[in-house]
């Protein structure tokens, strides 16, 4: 029989996996072919045959695979053990804890099936790494011995529900009632804070100190809320933010009982309680053809002088004995009242049409109706039913706490 010697290496049976990767199910091997005459089989395809034996190195065959690689230049082999095609067995299968195990090949140097070579290894602690990967299934150990006990923690635990814990420069002071958050209020000097109170200050020694800043420092404070308190050092005064007030409407409007009053001018003397700039004037009124203008005039006097005009096309015709009633709206700029003066405002039809306006028993106190200019019986027992809307006369401010 031909002589043919193998030195066969094996390295690095590659099982392991990085992090949390699975296991491949494969292990690189290694051989250096030579003939008979010690020189290097290169570049030749070769038939193997190799075996994972169990036990000892004539021990059960758990799997066995044939491969026909090809030598490299140095007469190298290189072939991963799990990749060839399968005789008999699983690599899947194979559990490496129950070793030892062996690697038999057999080998055909002209690429046949008839191995005149065979050597065996025993597998080392590398191919252990298939078994880490099914550790962690298996059944669990015996529970490990208690460690030691670890550190107190930065802050004890409290006594009682609710304290807010302070460090006094050298430890943490728990059970102190100085601040006492329930979660939804919070007493200072109290751990029993008003449930109407989302801050509840108690003390019988003690002041409650609000901040102090001059004149100057608290103009520049920005977006000051409502409610904001200071005390003025400039002023020597306790001071509080208000928001400003919106405008002050005079009137009722569709209130009381209703009356009809039809002619070609009506009016309404009026006393605005605040001063400011007239925005608009609303009234109930109805029109005896389809569509028509009414303009509101604003006198300092009946007949006197004409101080603001307003017109509204009103589209409420009458039909018959229904009155279909709309709100007018008169819209004004560039007028101001001034509180306490009396003012005449009058509606009159610009095409001398008749016109109904709503009115009811005391909806203005303040002043009476009266007849227009135009000329119809008077009313005296009832005013148009109106609502005033001016000024915006209260700025933001701060004000002084007495």
């Amino acid at each position: 029989m031909k002589k043919i010697k193998q030195i066969l290496l094996l390295t690095n049976l590659v099982i392991g996996s990085i992090a949390f990767a699975q296991a491949p199910e494969k292990m690189s091997y290694q051989a250096v072919v030579r003939n008979t005459t010690n020189n290097l089989v290169v570049n030749q395809a070769v038939g193997m045959q190799i075996s994972i034996l169990q036990g000892s190195s004539t021990g059960t065959a758990v799997y066995v695979e044939t491969q026909t690689p090809t030598t490299n230049t140095n007469g190298l082999v290189s072939i991963e053990i799990g990749s060839g095609a399968v005789v008999s067995g699983n690599m899947t299968t194979i559990n490496w804890a129950n070793g030892p195990y062996f690697i038999k090949t057999e080998t055909d140097p002209t690429g046949g099936t008839s191995y005149t070579i065979s050597g065996t290894s025993q597998l080392l602690s590398s191919p252990y790494a298939l078994y880490a990967k099914t550790s962690g299934s298996s059944t669990p150990g015996p529970q490990g011995p208690q460690g030691p006990q670890g550190p107190t923690g930065l802050i004890a635990s409290g006594s009682i529900a609710g304290n807010t814990p302070y460090w006094n420069g050298s430890s943490w002071v728990t059970n102190s009632s100085n601040i006492f958050n329930n979660g939804g209020n919070v007493g200072i000097g109290t751990s029993s804070p008003n449930a109407a109170a989302k801050l509840d200050i108690s003390s019988t020694t003690q002041v409650f100190l609000p901040p102090r800043m001059t004149t100057a420092q608290r103009n520049a404070i920005s977006n000051t809320p409502t409610g904001g308190m200071i005390f003025n050092t400039s002023e020597n005064k306790l001071q509080v933010y208000k928001a400003a007030l919106p405008a002050p409407v005079d009137g009722t409007g569709n209130s009381g009982t209703w009356a009809l009053y039809d002619g070609p001018a009506q009016g309404q003397v009026i006393q605005p309680l605040s001063s400011g700039a007239l925005t608009s004037i609303q009234a109930q009124v109805a029109i005896r053809v389809s569509s028509g203008d009414i303009v509101c005039k604003i006198y300092n006097a009946p007949n006197g002088t004409l101080l603001a005009t307003s017109t509204n096309t009103i589209n409420a015709p009458w039909a018959g004995s229904e009155f279909n009633f709309v709100t007018g709206l008169w819209s004004f700029s560039g007028f101001s009242f001034v509180a306490g003066t009396n003012y005449y405002v009058e509606f009159t039809a610009t095409n001398g049409n008749r016109f109904f306006i709503g009115m009811a028993n005391n909806t203005y106190p303040r002043g009476a109706h009266y007849t227009g200019l135009q000329g119809s019986t008077n009313v005296t027992d009832f005013d148009i039913d109106m609502i005033v809307n001016y000024g915006v006369s209260v700025p933001a401010a701060w004000e002084n706490l007495h």
